[in-house]
């Protein structure tokens, strides 16, 4: 069984978690055989973790998406899903960049 590359986490809580990640682009894409996949590995290999699959699909126009997955009754669904325009740094105006800023404090409040 192949799985993506799994990365450990610690949440603002204190809690532990594996996060394997899936990016798919191009023609390429996500399949829930995948996710499946690492919640079985991530329950075999790390059972004292908590699983949270992750994955990104590069879609058309500098577009990103990414997607949290949780496991509810031995379905997989989509937990969080985010999408993301992608531009270069040379883009974007330092006043915006901290506007963008300002907004994201909020919001994490």
């Amino acid at each position: 069984m192949v799985t993506a590359r799994p990365y450990v986490g610690l949440d603002k809580h204190g809690a532990h978690h594996i996060l394997p990640v899936q990016a798919k682009g191009g023609s390429d894409a996500l399949s829930v055989i995948q996710i499946w996949q690492d919640f079985r590995v991530a329950a075999q290999k790390f059972a004292h973790l908590i699983a949270r699959p992750i994955a990104a699909q590069f879609m058309e126009d500098d577009v990103i998406a990414l997607f949290e997955f949780e496991e509810v009754n031995d379905e997989i669904t989509i937990r969080r899903e985010h999408h993301y325009h992608l531009v270069s740094p040379e883009e974007l105006e330092d006043e915006e960049l901290a506007s963008y800023r300002r907004a994201a404090q909020l919001e994490s409040r």
